[in-house]
Protein backbone atom coordinates (compact mmCIF):
# COMPACT_ATOMS: atom_id res chain seq x y z
CA UNK A 1 0.00 0.00 0.00
CA UNK A 2 1.56 3.31 -0.75
CA UNK A 3 1.80 6.18 1.46
CA UNK A 4 -1.31 8.56 -0.14
CA UNK A 5 -3.57 5.06 0.04
CA UNK A 6 -2.64 4.82 3.95
CA UNK A 7 -3.69 8.51 4.62
CA UNK A 8 -6.81 7.84 3.17
CA UNK A 9 -7.47 4.92 4.90
CA UNK A 10 -6.76 6.81 7.88
CA UNK A 11 -9.18 9.78 6.88
CA UNK A 12 -11.51 6.82 6.12
CA UNK A 13 -11.54 5.53 9.85
CA UNK A 14 -11.56 9.03 11.08
CA UNK A 15 -14.96 9.74 9.06
CA UNK A 16 -16.43 6.46 10.17
CA UNK A 17 -15.28 6.69 14.10
CA UNK A 18 -17.35 9.99 13.78
CA UNK A 19 -20.68 8.45 11.96
CA UNK A 20 -20.39 5.55 14.82
CA UNK A 21 -20.77 7.83 17.52
CA UNK A 22 -22.93 9.50 16.26
CA UNK A 23 -25.12 6.45 15.17
CA UNK A 24 -24.81 5.86 18.89
CA UNK A 25 -25.50 8.67 20.13
CA UNK A 26 -29.05 8.39 18.06
CA UNK A 27 -29.69 4.99 19.28
CA UNK A 28 -28.78 5.18 23.16
CA UNK A 29 -31.56 8.70 22.75
CA UNK A 30 -33.93 5.94 20.97
CA UNK A 31 -33.63 3.34 23.90
CA UNK A 32 -33.85 6.08 26.32
CA UNK A 33 -37.55 7.31 25.18
CA UNK A 34 -38.46 3.79 24.41
CA UNK A 35 -37.65 3.07 27.77
CA UNK A 36 -39.20 6.23 29.39
CA UNK A 37 -42.48 4.67 27.11
CA UNK A 38 -42.08 1.62 29.17
CA UNK A 39 -42.36 2.83 32.70
CA UNK A 40 -45.51 5.15 31.66
CA UNK A 41 -47.45 2.17 30.22
CA UNK A 42 -46.29 0.19 33.12
CA UNK A 43 -47.66 2.88 35.19
CA UNK A 44 -50.85 3.31 33.34
CA UNK A 45 -51.51 -0.48 33.46
CA UNK A 46 -51.23 -1.12 37.03
CA UNK A 47 -52.86 2.69 38.24
CA UNK A 48 -56.02 2.07 36.58
CA UNK A 49 -56.48 -1.37 38.64
CA UNK A 50 -56.02 0.87 41.12
CA UNK A 51 -52.19 0.22 42.24
CA UNK A 52 -49.97 2.73 43.46
CA UNK A 53 -46.59 3.54 41.92
CA UNK A 54 -43.13 4.19 43.16
CA UNK A 55 -40.52 5.30 40.54
CA UNK A 56 -36.90 4.68 40.89
CA UNK A 57 -33.56 5.07 38.91
CA UNK A 58 -33.36 1.23 37.43
CA UNK A 59 -37.24 0.99 37.04
CA UNK A 60 -40.63 1.28 39.27
CA UNK A 61 -43.16 -0.80 41.13
CA UNK A 62 -46.93 -1.32 41.43
CA UNK A 63 -48.31 -1.81 44.99
CA UNK A 64 -51.30 -2.79 46.52
CA UNK A 65 -51.74 -3.80 49.38
CA UNK A 66 -49.04 -6.13 50.56
CA UNK A 67 -48.41 -7.09 46.31
CA UNK A 68 -45.49 -5.50 45.13
CA UNK A 69 -44.90 -5.82 41.18
CA UNK A 70 -41.83 -4.28 39.97
CA UNK A 71 -40.10 -3.35 36.63
CA UNK A 72 -36.19 -3.39 36.58
CA UNK A 73 -34.80 -1.57 33.37
CA UNK A 74 -31.63 -3.19 32.03
CA UNK A 75 -30.58 -0.61 28.88
CA UNK A 76 -27.09 -2.41 28.49
CA UNK A 77 -26.99 -4.01 25.22
CA UNK A 78 -26.49 -6.90 23.85
CA UNK A 79 -26.59 -9.20 20.75
CA UNK A 80 -30.36 -9.27 19.82
CA UNK A 81 -31.28 -6.34 22.06
CA UNK A 82 -31.14 -2.90 22.99
CA UNK A 83 -32.47 -3.42 26.59
CA UNK A 84 -33.94 -5.73 28.45
CA UNK A 85 -37.07 -5.16 31.43
CA UNK A 86 -38.04 -7.57 34.19
CA UNK A 87 -40.96 -7.70 35.40
CA UNK A 88 -41.36 -9.72 38.53
CA UNK A 89 -44.41 -10.47 40.22
CA UNK A 90 -45.55 -10.55 43.95
CA UNK A 91 -44.15 -13.77 45.77
CA UNK A 92 -47.88 -14.71 45.85
CA UNK A 93 -48.23 -15.49 42.23
CA UNK A 94 -46.65 -18.33 41.32
CA UNK A 95 -45.15 -16.89 38.05
CA UNK A 96 -41.11 -16.72 37.78
CA UNK A 97 -39.77 -13.05 36.57
CA UNK A 98 -40.21 -12.62 32.91
CA UNK A 99 -37.86 -10.87 30.74
CA UNK A 100 -38.64 -8.45 27.72
CA UNK A 101 -36.65 -7.57 25.31
CA UNK A 102 -36.59 -4.10 23.63
CA UNK A 103 -35.63 -5.34 19.83
CA UNK A 104 -35.77 -3.78 16.27
CA UNK A 105 -39.03 -3.94 14.58
CA UNK A 106 -38.81 -6.85 12.17
CA UNK A 107 -35.82 -8.44 13.22
CA UNK A 108 -32.08 -7.55 13.22
CA UNK A 109 -30.90 -6.39 9.79
CA UNK A 110 -27.92 -8.06 8.38
CA UNK A 111 -25.88 -7.38 4.91
CA UNK A 112 -23.78 -9.87 2.99
CA UNK A 113 -20.90 -8.47 0.55
CA UNK A 114 -19.78 -10.56 -1.87
CA UNK A 115 -16.44 -9.45 -3.37
CA UNK A 116 -15.26 -11.08 -6.17
CA UNK A 117 -11.82 -9.87 -5.74
CA UNK A 118 -9.78 -9.33 -3.15
CA UNK A 119 -10.72 -5.74 -1.24
CA UNK A 120 -7.70 -3.96 -0.26
CA UNK A 121 -8.43 -2.48 3.67
CA UNK A 122 -9.21 0.92 2.03
CA UNK A 123 -12.19 -0.70 -0.26
CA UNK A 124 -13.41 -2.10 2.93
CA UNK A 125 -13.40 0.79 5.16
CA UNK A 126 -14.75 2.98 2.38
CA UNK A 127 -17.79 0.07 1.98
CA UNK A 128 -18.09 0.88 5.65
CA UNK A 129 -18.46 4.50 5.61
CA UNK A 130 -20.76 4.42 3.01
CA UNK A 131 -23.13 2.14 5.05
CA UNK A 132 -22.62 4.05 8.32
CA UNK A 133 -23.74 7.03 6.29
CA UNK A 134 -26.44 5.75 4.90
CA UNK A 135 -27.50 4.38 7.86
CA UNK A 136 -27.32 7.56 9.73
CA UNK A 137 -29.17 9.28 7.15
CA UNK A 138 -32.35 6.46 7.74
CA UNK A 139 -34.76 7.43 10.21
CA UNK A 140 -34.25 5.74 13.42
CA UNK A 141 -35.07 2.23 14.71
CA UNK A 142 -38.63 1.29 15.31
CA UNK A 143 -38.69 -1.08 18.32
CA UNK A 144 -40.54 -4.07 19.39
CA UNK A 145 -40.92 -6.15 22.48
CA UNK A 146 -39.92 -9.92 23.07
CA UNK A 147 -41.03 -12.13 25.53
CA UNK A 148 -38.19 -14.42 26.45
CA UNK A 149 -39.23 -17.50 25.84
CA UNK A 150 -39.12 -20.18 28.10
CA UNK A 151 -37.72 -23.02 25.78
CA UNK A 152 -34.12 -22.39 25.09
CA UNK A 153 -33.23 -21.76 21.53
CA UNK A 154 -36.84 -20.60 20.85
CA UNK A 155 -37.88 -16.88 19.84
CA UNK A 156 -40.22 -15.38 22.34
CA UNK A 157 -43.69 -13.67 21.45
CA UNK A 158 -43.47 -10.34 20.02
CA UNK A 159 -45.32 -7.66 20.64
CA UNK A 160 -45.96 -3.65 19.19
CA UNK A 161 -45.89 -1.96 22.43
CA UNK A 162 -45.31 -2.94 26.75
CA UNK A 163 -49.41 -2.09 27.11
CA UNK A 164 -49.56 -5.00 24.85
CA UNK A 165 -47.24 -7.08 27.28
CA UNK A 166 -48.81 -6.05 30.22
CA UNK A 167 -52.24 -7.08 29.18
CA UNK A 168 -51.30 -10.32 27.70
CA UNK A 169 -49.17 -11.09 31.20
CA UNK A 170 -51.60 -9.78 33.97
CA UNK A 171 -55.18 -8.13 32.32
Amino acid sequence: MDLESIKKLEDVKKQLETVHQALSDRTNAAVKAASKDVVEQFSEHFTRSGFTIERSASGCAASYGTSKFTLQIDETARIGAFAVYTLTPPQTVSKQPTKVALVRKGGPTMTNIVYTTQPTPLQIAEKELQDAQAALDRPVTDFAFEVASQQRGQRGQGFSTFAEVLQKLYP
